[in-house]
C-alpha cells in the first residue's frame, strides 16, 4: 500500500505507526498531544499522530488507511530522543518538549485555568529545569508565561519543585498520591 510517493507498507502487516510517522515527513519527531497521550500526561486518547518538523511541509495532514498523521513546524527543532516503540526506533519529544510544542501550536495565552482544563496527570519525573531550558530555546515571552502558569496550576506551592500527580478541572487532586 502506498503511504506517500516513495513510501510503501505491506498490506496485512501491522506496521509500527509511530515509526511510520517519522518516515512520512523527514526529519520529524512525534510531539504535541500525541506525545502527551503516550506519556499518560492527559486523560484523553489521541488518535492522530502529531509530529514536529523543521520546515512546514506543503501537505500537513496525511490521512491513510493506517491512521491520520499531521505535521507542524516548530520554532525550536530539538528536545526529542530516540526510543523503541513497537520494536521500532522512533523519534519522540521529551515530556517537557511535548508540553511546549502543544502550547506553541495551540496559540493564545496559557493561564492556570486553561492548564487545569487540560487535566494534566502522571507528572512524575517532569523536569522543571529542563522545561525552563527548552522554553528559553523558543525565545518566546508567551511560552515563558505558559510555563510559569503551568507550574502555578499544577503546584500551588511554588517554594517546592514538587507537583501533584494531576489536577482536575477545578483544582481537585486526581489519581493516587
Amino acid at each position: 500500500m502506498t503511504v506517500r510517493r516513495g513510501l510503501y507498507v505491506f498490506s496485512g502487516v501491522k506496521q509500527a505507526l509511530p515509526s511510520l510517522a517519522n518516515l512520512i515527513v523527514e526529519p520529524s519527531y512525534l510531539s504535541g498531544l500525541w506525545a502527551l497521550g503516550y506519556y499518560g500526561m492527559i486523560p484523553e486518547a489521541v488518535w492522530e499522530f502529531t509530529s514536529a518538523c523543521r520546515i512546514s511541509p506543503r501537505k500537513k495532514i496525511w490521512a491513510t488507511p493506517l491512521g491520520r498523521f499531521s505535521y507542524r513546524q516548530v520554532k525550536y527543532f530539538g528536545g526529542y530522543e530516540r526510543v523503541q516503540l513497537g520494536g521500532e526506533p522512533v523519534l519522540l519529544a521529551t515530556r517537557e518538549k511535548a508540553l511546549l510544542d502543544t502550547w506553541y501550536w495551540a496559540g493564545g495565552e496559557w493561564t492556570p485555568a486553561r492548564h487545569r482544563e487540560m487535566r494534566y496527570q502522571a507528572l512524575e519525573g517532569l523536569n522543571r529545569a529542563g522545561l525552563q531550558i527548552l522554553t528559553g530555546k523558543f525565545d518566546s515571552p508567551r511560552l515563558k508565561r505558559a510555563a510559569d502558569s503551568f507550574w502555578e496550576a499544577v503546584n500551588p506551592d511554588p517554594a517546592t519543585n514538587t507537583h501533584h500527580r494531576g489536577l482536575g478541572e477545578h483544582g481537585e487532586k486526581r489519581g493516587k498520591g
